[in-house]
């Protein structure tokens, strides 16, 4: 039970954060906000990842707090799906493909660059 009250309040905590960020007014006809939530939270997980799996002090309540809250509730895979769609129902079907194709890539490296990151850290700080 415990470790159902950690995943949700960092799901709380990861809504809430996505929807202050996405309240920022960008004034584009490309759905940049969500991207750039989904790139961010991508990051973190692949980040907070790599860190958790060479720290075995840190607690699975932590994990699943950050990786299955956090993470869980800051991404929106189900508003990247709305408006590619909405994207394509408007007739405009290369910005609807192109941010399909970015928004994958984009989530893909930002995974890959947390774990870059973390990977980093922790050669310099080892020795």
């Amino acid at each position: 039970m415990e470790s159902v009250l950690f995943v949700g309040l960092g799901g709380m905590l990861g809504s809430i954060l996505r929807y202050g960020l996405g309240r920022i007014p960008i004034a584009v006809d490309y759905p940049m906000t969500t991207m750039l939530i989904n790139f961010l939270g991508c990051f973190v997980i692949g980040f907070f990842s790599e860190f958790a799996k060479h720290r075995p002090g840190i607690s699975p309540n932590a994990v699943l707090f950050i990786q299955t809250g956090l993470c869980g509730g800051f991404t929106t895979f189900s508003t990247f799906s709305l408006e590619t769609v909405a994207l394509f129902q408007n007739g405009k079907h290369l910005i609807g493909l192109s941010y399909a194709a970015l928004s994958v890539l984009f989530c893909l490296a930002g995974t890959l660059l947390g774990i870059f990151l973390a990977r980093l850290l922790r050669l310099k700080f080892a020795g």
